[in-house]
């Protein structure tokens, strides 16, 4: 399933995978336009909707279960 709502810039992408959120929701830390962003997305749907945005790609915080690809 393709996922929907994610800013579409060129060079953006999928940089890790996070924790589940709940039963139908995943985390995943997504970079683009220079910046980093946290995003929920709906395992049933697809829609992406943003948790946090980090202007410096390297000012990740420390999450437990985090993994950067």
């Amino acid at each position: 399933m393709p996922i929907r709502g994610l800013p579409s810039t060129r060079g953006s992408g999928i940089y890790g995978t996070g924790l589940w959120r709940g039963t139908s929701e995943v985390t995943i830390i997504y970079t683009h336009d220079g910046a980093t962003g946290l995003y929920g997305i709906d395992v049933n749907t697809g829609q992406a909707r943003p948790l946090a945005e980090y202007p410096d790609p390297m000012s990740l915080p420390v999450l437990p279960g985090i993994v950067l690809n």
